[in-house]
């Protein structure tokens, strides 16, 4: 049994999505070899973690927030974007994997997960009610999720969630072998995927 403050630590990585016991314990063995400073800094950055990173209020992405008191992230608020196109993605990650392809143009709305099928109590977490509010008649929606069973859930959800709203829906063409993740992608796979939306 590890000494109280390394098992309170092992069960706050374990909070963290995909961390499982002995992770976790590697985590919180690895911080013991660290000098009182590196703590000190790692500890400050996380108690201001929250004062210094916003959601952008459109499409939920993290931004750094600036003193001003805007709202919107740097996609949202830049007037050259394209607000007509909606790339619809699960995480922040994603988003930024298509925009390092420097090939799209509109802007990103994160959801916040994968649709659950079984629970649907997990699925007032998502930012889905955002994403109907946002579509206008002109606006295309492009599902940019996972190739694997839990995106393309997602995907069939969706496209019923946003019936009838008179839009444009378009999903990344299969350059994206099934089961491959978005976070994971080459550049030019993503491109391919984007250029080839159907």
């Amino acid at each position: 049994m590890f000494p109280a403050p390394i098992q309170k630590l092992i069960s706050h990585f374990q909070k963290l999505p995909g961390i499982g016991p002995r992770q976790a314990a590697k985590f919180a063995m690895r911080l013991t070899k660290m000098t009182d400073s590196e703590l000190k800094f790692m500890a400050q950055d996380i108690s201001t973690l929250k004062s210094f990173v916003g959601e952008c209020k459109e499409c939920f992405m993290l931004f750094d927030k600036p003193n001003s008191g805007i709202l919107l992230c740097q996609f949202c608020r830049n007037p050259e974007r394209d607000k007509n196109k909606i790339c619809v993605v699960v995480n922040d990650n994603d988003a930024l994997s298509i925009e390092k392809t420097k090939n799209f143009d509109g802007v990103y709305h994160v959801l916040g997960g994968h649709v659950s099928l079984l629970d649907k109590e997990e699925n007032r977490n998502l930012n889905l009610i955002g994403l109907k509010n946002r579509i206008k008649k002109e606006t295309e929606v492009i599902l940019a999720l996972n190739a694997n069973a839990e995106g393309q859930a997602t995907i069939m959800y969706l496209e019923k969630f946003l019936e009838g709203l008179n839009h444009k829906t378009s999903r990344l063409a299969q350059g994206m072998s099934t089961g491959s993740e978005i976070e994971y992608a080459d550049d030019q796979t993503l491109i391919n995927a984007l250029k080839h939306r159907r």
